[in-house]
């Protein structure tokens, strides 16, 4: 498994169709406290750090089964 992990790592890093956003403190610190007002929800931290970031870029769609996304407006477009 972790073999899988680093072939889809180092392949999405040399892909010019992808962005990979390194983690500001600032964005960690925005995930937080989204986390924080979404107890209610289940939602992760990275499901929030990823949110906060579609939401500053203006990114709609996301490549996801995950219905949290729908739940915050997004389309989870893996469940479509």
């Amino acid at each position: 498994m972790r073999q899988s992990a680093i072939r889809l790592t180092r392949d999405l890093r040399n892909d010019t169709n992808t962005l990979i956003i390194p983690q500001t403190s600032e964005q960690f610190a925005q995930a937080f406290d989204f986390y924080q007002r979404r107890l209610d929800k289940g939602y992760s931290l990275t499901d929030c750090a990823s949110m906060a970031i579609m939401r500053q870029l203006e990114i709609v769609e996301i490549l996801s089964f995950d219905r949290h996304f729908q739940q915050e407006g997004f389309r989870a477009l893996l469940r479509e």
